[in-house]
């Protein structure tokens, strides 16, 4: 049995996940559950809170039903481990637009060229081999390709763009308006004295002042409410006691007099601790509403990035265009910095804060470690089960006594453990973390924390990273500079998530407000399904061009063909004194005809069957006939527009690919009619071209001399019509000797001894021979280039062949070999196959005059 708590088994205490979805980006839930329970930010519904106590068929209020809910409660807001750069966000995210200081893909492609005009600037595209293993989070367009830019004297800096210090999603209702959403968060950015700097469609960007926050110590702030109770409840007393006596002005001044005497000691105040104060950084809030690719699902978030102010200027110093200005509002003083809650609770902000970035520094220093050992490379073993006699159960302190050693004895057999996985400096001194309590330290848990807070590397600032320093990874909350701001980006997140939630505007309010009621939309909020026909539309685009490309790949490997024949034919045409026939000239994919009428067309705005889900959907929510739960029937009304989607843009890519097969057919047949043009001209030059006419009949002689002419199926006829279409050198054995290959047949003319004489002549058909390259010779004294050999049948059934005869080509084999496939196929095609026009080939093949 196996006690051991691993990494892995850390990563699932923690619900540190690694999805496929996210790029391979660690997240974490944003929210404990603890903190879902007791801050209040998230409605429960009663049947949480009072197992029971609901009769409604649709809702499990059974222990794994209640489960389950809070599962997706906790996962409907994440946190990103890492932040995600905007390459990796394109690639995440649908509708998603460059953030502060990132730049659009098109104005990185054309960055080259609009630098600063120095002439002497050089774009290189290189091959790059130092991508690390370990970067696995490097999602980038071009993983074996970087940009090299070398200048002799630059003049401007190029600056990388800025990263986010945290990076958080939450879910949204597929129900709910985008400028509903949008309103929430300009009340979250007011509610805590922000000031909004830009704001278009589902796009909104703010800026959120420091603040300074008084430091509780714990009871301290009950101690203070507790004096300012007692202070107002004597001042009331007072009062009361005055409006009872109008008449009596002396008793008035006696209840004064004795109030003032009362509250006030004549003698030494006793001295008391100066409170501690904190001061939190501004920073620069960016959240766009955008939709999630889940494979072919997908969900609607709100994605929310917080940077650092001096960044985003650093950035727009050095660019022209200035967005927005950056005038950062006065700090804050928030000296009690406590939130009252309806229903009495006292939430100290400042003390909360720190929870959330102690929660994200363990899981950071998690990720760290499993980067660099793997789930399974550092384990802590746990305590065996301590078994009491039953006359020592009651002592419950021995008993914990003995297990709080237990797990000391374990945590030290890991520090004297020879298991060494990182060395070096600590984490820098960041945020003094919440104490946890004495329950958690002494769990297997709480020590496996300690040991990665203890040994974990300290991360680069956001603002210093660099892509060469990558041997730790970077994260915010574990850099010095960043830690602050990561402590000071949750007061707005934590205001963000109540509006939301107040409003009924978060995923998490379905199991409260059900799906298309009021106060929600009766059907999908119309940016929502812009954004999922995009996400479609892009899909599409995806397959269609993967697709294409392997029809673009077999046309032009058949026009590389053409090219080879073409440069092998070109000396015969020069040795003949004959034009050869012009190349086809590309016709663009526009020209042929799409037979394809978009949908919005037919039925605007998103097409027929999308109307029709559409009007399902609304039918449903009105008829209330369904038993599904209102998450249930969220994922199942996106699923069904997006599934329709998918039908109207499968109907658009079959048009497409049609075109693009009709176009590589067009490219196919017009190489094939060049070349068989290029062979039936030389072929048909016998009796017009002189020079042509002579090589025939030199051709003709050396014919004659063939030993196995008399063998051949089909016999040459008397008449010398074979031109040579190729003449090369070969070597066929340790003789050399040269080969003729006309439209028909080989020769073979090799001389037996080079000083006295001798020769020798094969003739083979090409139909009745075949090709076979061997591989070159290997051997260290006598290295030879890839040889060929033609084999030939020896039975009637053509399954037995044998080996005729075996050269080295001059040319090469596989160029040779290539050649004479090509004069095989003008050989044995008919003419009548093709018919095509000199107007371009099969595009016209329709449109000729009968």
């Amino acid at each position: 049995l196996n006690l051991s708590y691993s990494l892995a088994d850390h990563a699932i205490t923690l619900d540190v996940t690694r999805k496929a979805s996210d790029r391979g980006l660690y997240t974490r839930p944003l929210l404990s559950r603890n903190e879902i329970e007791t801050l209040g930010v998230v409605a429960l519904p009663n049947w949480i809170a009072r197992p029971g106590g609901e009769e409604d068929s649709s809702i499990d209020n059974t222990s794994r039903g209640r489960e389950m809910y809070m599962n997706r409660v906790l996962s409907c807001t994440t946190e990103y481990v890492e932040p995600p750069k905007s390459k990796t966000l394109r690639k995440l995210f649908s509708g998603w637009v460059p953030g502060p200081g990132e730049r659009r893909p098109e104005d990185e492609r054309g960055r080259g060229s609009r630098m600063d005009g120095d002439e002497d600037s050089k774009h290189v595209t290189a091959y790059s081999t130092s991508k690390s293993p370990q970067d696995d989070n490097e999602d980038d367009d071009n993983d074996d390709f970087e940009e090299v830019r070398s200048r002799s004297h630059s003049r401007q800096q190029i600056l990388m763009e800025p990263l986010p210090v945290r990076t958080v999603t939450t879910r949204i209702r597929p129900d709910v308006l985008c400028g509903a959403v949008m309103t929430a968060l300009t009340t979250a950015v007011e509610k805590i004295g922000g000031e909004m700097t830009k704001r278009q469609g589902g796009h909104l960007r703010a800026i959120i002042p420091g603040r300074k926050m008084r430091v509780w110590m714990p009871g301290e702030w009950e101690r203070e409410q507790s004096k300012v109770d007692e202070e107002r409840d004597s001042e009331e007393q007072i009062r009361n006691t005055s409006f009872g006596s109008h008449d009596d002005s002396d008793s008035h001044s006696v209840a004064s007099m004795l109030s003032s005497i009362s509250f006030s000691s004549p003698g030494k105040a006793p001295k008391s601790r100066r409170p501690t104060f904190k001061v939190l950084p501004p920073y620069l809030v960016d959240a766009q509403l955008v939709t999630k690719k889940l494979g072919k699902e997908c969900e609607r978030v709100l994605l929310i990035r917080v940077y650092r102010i001096q960044d985003i200027a650093q950035q727009r110093s050095g660019s022209e265009d200035q967005e927005e200005l950056l005038d950062v509002p006065a700090p804050l003083d928030l000296s009690a910095n406590v939130d009252l809650k309806s229903d009495g609770k006292i939430i100290d902000l400042e003390l909360e804060s720190k929870r959330s970035v102690s929660a994200l520094q363990d899981a950071a220093s998690l990720v760290q470690r499993l980067k660099a050992v793997g789930g399974e490379g550092f384990a802590i073993d746990q305590p065996q089960p301590m078994l009491t006699p039953l006359d020592e159960q009651d002592n419950e302190s021995v008993a914990s006594h003995a297990s709080t050693k237990s797990y000391l004895k374990s945590f030290g057999d890991v520090i004297t453990s020879p298991i060494r996985y990182l060395s070096g400096s600590s984490v820098a001194p960041l945020l003094t973390s919440p104490t946890p309590s004495g329950s958690k330290t002494n769990t297997v848990m709480g020590l496996m924390s300690m040991e990665l807070r203890r040994k974990c590397q300290a991360s680069p600032s956001v603002g210093a990273y660099s892509k060469s320093d990558k041997s730790n990874g970077l994260y915010p909350c574990l850099a010095k500079e960043d830690a602050p701001y990561v402590q000071s980006s949750w007061i707005f997140l934590k205001a963000c998530i109540e509006e939301l939630d107040e409003h009924c505007l978060g995923y998490s309010t379905l199991g409260v407000s059900p799906l298309f009621q009021s106060p929600s939309l009766a059907q999908i909020d119309v940016h929502y399904i812009a954004q999922i026909k995009a996400f479609c539309r892009e899909s599409m685009i995806v397959s269609l061009v993967k697709t294409a490309s392997e029809l673009e790949v077999y046309a032009r490997e058949q026009e590389v063909s053409c090219s080879n024949l073409d440069h092998l034919l070109r000396p015969t045409f020069d040795a003949y004194k004959l034009a050869p026939p012009p190349l086809p000239k590309p016709v663009p994919l526009t020209a042929y005809p799409l037979d394809f009428q978009p949908p919005e067309e037919l039925c605007p705005p998103w097409g027929p069957d999308v109307m029709k889900v559409l009007e399902k959907i609304s039918d449903e929510s009105t008829n209330d006939e369904t038993r599904l739960s209102s998450f249930e029937h969220a994922m199942r009304a996106v699923s069904l527009v997006v599934a329709a989607f998918q039908r109207q843009h499968d109907v658009e890519q079959g048009s497409r690919l049609g075109r693009k097969n009709m176009q590589c057919m067009d490219r196919l047949a017009k190489m094939q009619a060049h070349k068989r043009n290029s062979i039936l001209k030389i072929r048909d030059s016998y009796g017009s071209n002189l020079l042509a006419t002579n090589a025939a009949d030199d051709y003709h002689l050396l014919r004659q001399k063939s030993s196995n002419a008399g063998s051949l199926s089909d016999t040459i006829h008397s008449i010398p019509d074979q031109v040579p279409l190729l003449i090369c050198n070969v070597l066929v054995g340790n003789a050399a000797g040269t080969c003729f290959i006309t439209s028909s047949h080989i020769l073979f003319h090799t001389q037996l001894v080079p000083i006295i004489g001798g020769d020798k002549v094969h003739l083979f058909s090409i139909k009745d021979v075949e090709l076979t390259i061997n591989p070159p010779s290997k051997a260290m004294l006598s290295p030879l280039p890839a040889s060929i050999s033609l084999t030939t049948s020896i039975s009637r059934n053509k399954a037995t062949r044998e080996e005729v005869y075996h050269f080295i080509p001059s040319i090469g084999a596989r160029r040779f070999a290539k050649f004479l496939e090509v004069v095989r196929d003008v050989l044995v095609e008919n003419p009548d196959t093709l018919k095509l026009t000199e107007r371009g080939g099969l595009i016209y093949m329709y449109d000729e005059p009968k």
